[in-house]
């Protein structure tokens, strides 16, 4: 995963926006498109987000994200 520069990061994201972009959701998708250079997560977010019980398609994101 690579690193941003705090003093770029403008906005944090959630595991609702996470999770609903895996599941398809286009606003979060959109939302994640448009800021994603000026966003982060939290290990708590990717915790969260590896343990979620996601629909089919999310699951291959799911394992890009768990980095196996």
């Amino acid at each position: 995963m690579s690193q941003a520069d705090p003093a770029q990061l403008k906005h944090f994201l959630d595991q609702v926006i996470v999770i609903d972009h895996l599941n398809g959701d286009c606003k979060a998708t959109d939302f994640m498109a448009s800021h994603g250079q000026a966003s982060a997560i939290s290990v708590i977010t990717r915790a969260g987000v590896l343990g979620e019980e996601l629909t089919p398609p999310a699951l291959k994101a799911r394992t890009h994200l768990s980095g196996v």
